[in-house]
């Protein structure tokens, strides 16, 4: 992943996620798993997190938005 991360030029992409996750980002590892799911699953998936929509949404952008 680490040969690969110059090469990802697009943040919102799976291998981007998965090296972010890796390395500890919780955050990114909420939100990789959130969008892996049907929209039934996620909602019980940040229901169990703890995480609103609102906090998850700026969350995500804040995740994208730190990979470049």
């Amino acid at each position: 992943v680490e040969m690969a991360s110059p090469y990802i030029t697009d943040s919102s992409h799976e291998a981007f996620m998965l090296s972010k996750a890796l390395v500890g980002d919780k955050d990114a590892l909420i939100v990789m798993v959130h969008d892996s799911l049907n929209r039934k699953e996620q909602v019980t998936f940040l229901k169990s997190k703890n995480v609103s929509i609102e906090r998850f949404d700026k969350m995500k952008e804040k995740v994208l938005m730190n990979g470049r």
